[in-house]
């Protein structure tokens, strides 16, 4: 190593710090780098010691002194300075340990009794003055070496060793040259105990033996480095690690005494704790540096854009690409203040915001916030507006401080744009779903209107075939009934022939099986009452018939509906009962009709054995079956509901809900039973009144009409005055014939029966009414009851009643 490469390590201590903020080329020494290469290397080894340690150089005796002398022996000297008029009263005894050691070249060491440093009152210190000479004009110096033990009362040493108590191993050894001046051995000169704890060395055999001699495997590299000392006066420091003890030591040497001499001077420091701790300080470093590598590129690469500003006037320290991006790349932004950055942001409330987080110290959080920014400027496009989820958070110095802001956040434009884009495609769907959806609902209303006409028009061409086979065959039936009574009783006594017996029984069979298909194709009178109640007492009425054993249970609550709703729920219970019938596998059956808030709700249940329902619900009927999908749609088009649970084997509840009708009164229907009059025994004669009874004959079959008055004109006591073909006639002659009976049909055009007779006696007429149907329904019975007739007869029973019933009734 050359004399000029020589540096001082500024980096090892604070009073190396002090050492280069000082300008030393005014200084009698120079520049540092001018200063002799002894100084330069011994004030390197005092620096690197944990001791205390000083140098006192020149015939100005200038002082120099380590860390470890300021804090340990308390004396705070000006570096560089002539020593005597900053020691005042101690510099007599220290100025005589430097001349002795300058003069003798040998080492120099004394106790606190004839030296006081304020680190070392009342305590016992050994100071060793060893002499560095140098070849130059300066004059060499001492190197200082203070120990400081805890022995208060420790005499006077008994020999004059140097480093006995030292925490450095020290030691002194006078190398051997060859005539060729190569370094081939050292003879050990004094040791300390440390010495030999690091080397392995006795302390008594070393002192006066050669190193080779006690350490017979030294490397040869020993010798060269303390070989080269000895001739240059170029002091070494290096680190040497110790095998067998397993511990690093920092190695010192340098010349003393005089150059002739070869004398050196070798501490020995143990440096493995400083070791392990810049292994751990040098490791977290790595650590630090590669988080702070991944902090970086996660910082430049991360996917959202992020920027660090600093002080009050927010200058850009940091800025990732995606930052850049958004406030356009051509922008200069490092150590610039945002303001100049960004003058378009001013007064849209951003700059406001980050004042405020500085201020502060509480973050900021804003979500999709507009603003408007100047991107491209060199292309004049004036501004384009973004929109940002964007945060504001503090950093902060040690103390708490605020001394920057952290901004991070997402560009949501494109992602506003298409919320933007797919709420107007939203919109138009909307528009177009509507659209569908009004087209939707008025095919479905055409639908529901079709299938309604569809419904009524079979309704009507029930009640056509109904009528037609009432109004024909059903009378051609009657009067050929009539007929044969009539050819039996004027023709034949008893029995009569054979014949005439099997064509009657023909008669009657054709007359029954007329009026039972009457029944099935006409609906029942009972769907005129508006309260479903009756319509459902009906129903189950009428399925008894097929036995089947129905309890009925109402709340008692008005339950009045449109006429379509009482028919579908007609047809939608029949439905649910012959399914009962047919398979349920039980022969019984509940109906509750309970009137709730605007809605009738009735339930059909029964415990037979079941069914999975969403395999049968959707399947297709059989054709002229009302099936349960039809009773769901057609629920569904009156604005009701159909449910339907049921289980194999825990049996089947069906409820209906449909809506009521608005505003609608409870019609209270008459109760009163009525039975028809019971056909007379042909032995009993009636007496025959002596005044004549006047009849009116009211039919719209003039067939039937002309089938009566035949029966009636061969009577003495009996007389028609009028005859009508519909109520509305049988209602005007009533006013001007004044008959004492009236024969009135049921069933009729313009005006039934029911309403011609509730007309005529609700004038307070004195007229008997007779009705006469070829139905035997008790609900007709009942309805020409309480409109006012006095007597009810089939006409396939006339022949044989009609006479007595007039006479009774007139």
């Amino acid at each position: 190593m050359s004399h000029s490469t020589i540096k001082i390590d500024y980096r090892s201590s604070v009073i190396s710090n002090q050492l280069r903020n000082r300008q030393w080329s005014d200084t009698f020494l120079g520049a540092v780098e001018e200063w002799p290469v002894p100084l330069r290397s011994v004030f390197n080894i005092c620096l690197a010691l944990d001791i205390p340690a000083g140098i006192c150089w020149g015939n100005d005796y200038l002082f120099f002194y380590n860390d470890a002398w300021k804090t340990q022996i308390g004396d705070d000297y000006p570096l560089g300075q002539p020593a005597r008029p900053l020691m005042e009263d101690k510099w007599p005894d220290f100025a005589s340990c430097v001349r002795k050691a300058r003069s003798t070249g040998k080492v120099v060491s004394c106790g606190n009794n004839s030296l006081s440093f304020a680190g070392y009152d009342e305590r016992h210190a050994e100071v060793s003055f060893y002499p560095v000479p140098d070849d130059q004009e300066t004059g060499g110096g001492v190197v200082i070496l203070a120990d400081k033990t805890a022995n208060t009362t420790r005499a006077e040493p008994e020999d004059n060793r140097t480093f006995e108590k030292r925490n450095a191993g020290f030691g002194i050894l006078k190398v051997k040259f060859k005539e060729s001046d190569t370094p081939t051995d050292g003879l050990f000169l004094e040791t300390n105990a440390e010495f030999v704890e690091y080397t392995d060395v006795r302390e008594k055999e070393a002192e006066g033996e050669h190193a080779s001699k006690l350490v017979p495997k030294l490397d040869n590299r020993w010798f060269e480095r303390f070989g080269r000392v000895a001739l240059t006066g170029e002091s070494i420091q290096y680190d040497y690690h110790s095998e067998e003890l397993g511990r690093w030591f920092e190695i010192s040497a340098f010349r003393i005494g005089w150059p002739e001499e070869r004398k050196v001077a070798a501490l020995f420091n143990d440096i493995t704790k400083r070791k392990q701790d810049r292994e751990k300080r040098d490791q977290l470093l790595r650590e630090i540096r590669r988080d702070r590598k991944q902090l970086s590129e996660f910082f430049h690469y991360a996917p959202s854009f992020m920027c660090v500003l600093r002080g009050p006037d927010h200058v850009f320290e940091r800025a990732n690409e995606l930052y850049r991006k958004l406030v356009g790349k051509n922008r200069e932004l490092i150590g610039r203040p945002l303001r100049e950055v960004l003058p378009e942001v001013e007064g849209q409330g951003f700059f406001e915001r980050l004042d405020n987080v500085y201020e502060t110290g509480e973050p900021v959080v804003m979500t999709d916030i507009p603003i408007k920014l100047d991107r491209h400027p060199e292309s004049n496009e004036g501004l384009e507006t973004r929109y940002l989820d964007l945060v504001y958070q503090p950093l902060r110095n040690s103390d708490g401080s605020v001394n920057g802001i952290f901004a991070q956040g997402v560009d949501l434009t494109e992602r506003h744009h298409a919320k933007e884009k797919l709420q107007a495609m939203n919109n138009t769907l909307e528009k177009r779903v509507e659209k569908r959806t009004r087209e939707l609902r008025s095919y479905q209303k055409k639908l529901q209107s079709l299938a309604s006409r569809l419904n009524e028009a079979e309704e009507q061409e029930r009640q056509r075939l109904a009528a037609e086979l009432h109004d024909n065959l059903g009378q051609m039936l009657s009067l050929a009934k009539m007929q044969v009574d009539r050819l039996q009783r004027d023709h034949f006594s008893g029995r009569g022939p054979e014949e005439l017996r099997v064509l009657r029984e023909i008669v009657n069979d054709a007359l029954d099986y007329n009026q039972n298909l009457m029944v099935e194709l006409k609906p029942p009178p009972v769907l005129n009452k508006e309260d479903v109640t009756e319509v459902l007492q009906w129903t189950a009425n009428e399925m008894k018939k097929q036995g089947l054993d129905i309890e009925v249970h109402d709340d008692g609550k008005p339950k009045t509906v449109d006429k379509q709703i009482r028919t579908t729920l007609h047809q939608s219970v029949r439905e649910l009962l012959l399914n009962v019938i047919k398979h349920a596998d039980t022969r019984k059956a509940r109906i509750h009709a309970l009137r709730k808030d605007q809605h009738v709700k009735i339930t059909v249940r029964d415990q037979g054995k079941g069914f999975d329902v969403q395999k049968h619900l959707l399947k297709s009927t059989e054709e002229g079956r009302f099936g349960l999908f039809n009773i769901q749609e057609r629920i569904n088009w009156h604005g009701g509901a159909f449910e339907i649970n049921s289980e194999p084997g825990r049996g089947t509840k069906a409820t209906l809900y449909a809506p009521l009708k608005e505003q609608a009164a409870r019609e209270v229907s008459p109760r009163a039973d009525m039975e028809s009059v019971p056909p007379a025994d042909k032995k009993e004669e009636a007496s025959i009144p002596e005044r004549n009874i006047t009849v009116m004959l009211v039919d719209d079959h003039d067939m039937v009409r002309r089938g009566f008055r035949q029966m009636i004109e061969k009577q003495e006591d009996i007389s028609i005055v009028a005859e009508a073909s519909n109520g509305r006639e049988a209602v005007e002659l009533a006013d001007e014939k004044s008959a004492d009976v009236i024969l009135m049909d049921v069933n009729m055009p313009v005006m039934d029966g029911i309403e011609a007779t509730k007309t005529i006696t609700g004038s307070g007429k004195d007229t008997r009414i007779i009705a006469l149907s070829l139905h035997n329904s008790q609900e007709v019975i009942q309805n020409m009851k309480s409109a006012g007739a006095s007597a009810y007869l089939t006409k396939t029973d006339a022949f044989e009643t009609l006479i007595k019933t007039i006479r009774a009734h007139a």
